[in-house]
């Protein structure tokens, strides 16, 4: 009688350390049933945009800006489709993810005067996060008691930022959107 052993090698350790996955996006059903719904227990629906907005691009990458609207008391606003923000390349700052600890500390408001500034929303051009700034700005989060926004990236953060790191002139005019804005 033989005995045969098979050895499994453990590849997942060759990874690069910079595949580590720190959120998924989530997506919400597109169609919800109106009857399952107790409309007196619903909680407002976050803002697409907050004071304090990230970008998160590939692992290393971290952009802020903070255009903002106010739309949230709007009844009659589609909560899930975003409001043209008028963003330009200008508005985005790059942050090192050595500095970001203290670019938050410095830029957010400790004491919250509106609704709006209780949140950090974090936006992603992938469903997967795989950026290490994710996890120091929930912690920052968690530590200051704001709510978070997650979410893919907006058509007009995607032309915008890619004028800003192309260097090339931004005119959304002529940009031809895919998705509609809220007026």
């Amino acid at each position: 009688m033989f005995c045969y052993v098979i050895l499994f090698n453990d590849f997942s350790s060759n990874k690069h350390p910079n595949d580590k996955i720190y959120y998924i996006i989530e997506h919400p059903e597109k169609q919800i049933n109106i009857e399952k719904i107790e409309l007196v227990n619903l909680p407002p629906p976050p803002p697409f945009y907050s004071f304090y907005n990230f970008i998160l691009l590939d692992t290393t990458k971290i952009f802020y800006h903070s255009k903002y609207i106010d739309y949230t008391g709007d009844c009659l606003t589609d909560h899930t489709t975003p409001v043209v923000i008028d963003l330009i390349p200008e508005n985005l700052i790059e942050i090192k993810i050595d500095s970001l600890k203290r670019f938050l500390d410095k830029t957010i408001a400790t004491k919250q005067t509106s609704s709006a500034m209780n949140y950090i929303t974090i936006s992603s051009p992938s469903d997967t996060i795989k950026n290490r700034a994710f996890t120091i700005i929930t912690e920052y989060k968690n530590q200051k008691k704001f709510h978070l926004n997650i979410r893919n990236w907006t058509e007009e953060e995607q032309y915008v930022l890619d004028a800003k790191m192309s260097n090339k002139p931004y005119h959304p005019d002529s940009v031809k959107w895919k998705n509609s804005f809220y007026p």
